[in-house]
């Protein structure tokens, strides 16, 4: 596909070992049909082959850089965010293959919604028939009451290079991509794509296969607190109503890790509660005269927390 107009693509590629699938990786994205792109290979250091086979392709698109020490997943996708100088991005891994169309396609349909900062894919799902622009508050409606909106692999996302200078994934978590989604989400509107980008493995390096529930409880009580409890964007109805699945995300973190035996993060989160949302208290954890913190034995810890 060569188009006079055509935006220019930045394509990334973040590699640790993956001499197994990287050269099907190159050789999906140097065969797409959309060909005006810049394609970033980072290398983490690698200590397989990985980093001769991307020595082998010598196409003038291609960008390697070879990391003198490993950086780890969320540095390496925030170096590459700084280098692009594409209108677009699109994260292609070391061990995903890129489909042909994939990329035209997905940057047709962008280019027609110019108030949408990133697109996701949601293949052979029911509830969308794309393309379909969602904007801020009806897709956190979707993500909290319609069973988590934003999840989709990464590999099946484009997002415009601009927002995501400005943000750049939140380097703290094990898993960035949601959370990345959810503050993008406060920003620009998003648009729901059919047509997959990219086909992804699930490998053990994944940092999809890292993350814990605590950690996604963590991310999402953070962000509903600080992005949406505290933006006057959102009325007294709209938070209102968002209270108690909050609450019950706190529960549910206590709850996980008491039963984890992380008594002190547990007593952490309790007294975040406590602090913050002490009225809730009644609300949640006070069911049929009893008190939900007095559930867990406390004996260890030279503090009193049972209310």
């Amino acid at each position: 596909m060569i188009i006079a107009e055509a935006p220019i693509i930045s394509i990334v590629t973040v590699a640790y070992n993956s001499q197994r699938f990287i050269h099907q990786t190159i050789k999906s994205v140097l065969s797409q049909s959309y060909t005006n792109f810049e394609y970033i290979i980072i290398d983490d250091c690698s200590t397989d082959e990985t980093w001769n086979i991307i020595q082998q392709y010598k196409d003038e698109r291609i960008i390697a850089i070879r990391n003198d020490k490993n950086l780890t997943e969320y540095k390496n996708r925030n170096k590459a965010i700084s280098l692009a100088k594409g209108e677009y991005i699109v994260f292609v891994d070391g061990d995903d293959i890129a489909l042909n169309r994939g990329i035209e396609l997905a940057v047709t349909e962008i280019e027609l919604y110019k108030n949408c900062g990133f697109a996701i894919v949601k293949t052979e799902n029911p509830k969308f028939i794309g393309p379909l622009e969602i904007n801020s508050k009806d897709g956190y409606n979707l993500e909290y009451f319609g069973g988590g909106f934003l999840n989709s692999s990464l590999a099946n996302n484009i997002f415009k290079t601009s927002f995501l200078k400005e943000i750049f994934f939140d380097e703290s978590y094990a898993n960035a991509d949601t959370y990345l989604r959810l503050r993008l989400l406060k920003k620009t509107n998003v648009l729901v794509l059919t047509n997959p980008i990219c086909l992804w493995r699930l490998t053990n390096n994944q940092a999809s296969k890292k993350i814990s529930y605590n950690n996604q409880l963590q991310q999402n009580i953070v962000f509903i607190k600080s992005n949406i409890f505290e933006d006057e964007s959102f009325n007294y109805f709209e938070k209102e109503r968002l209270k108690p699945f909050y609450y019950k995300l706190i529960y549910r973190l206590f709850k996980q890790e008491s039963l984890r035996g992380n008594i002190q993060k547990a007593f952490a989160v309790k007294k975040y509660f406590m602090d913050n949302l002490g009225k809730a208290l009644k609300y949640l954890f006070q069911k049929s005269g009893t008190n939900f913190w007095s559930e867990y034995n406390y004996s260890n810890l030279n503090i009193n927390i049972k209310q």
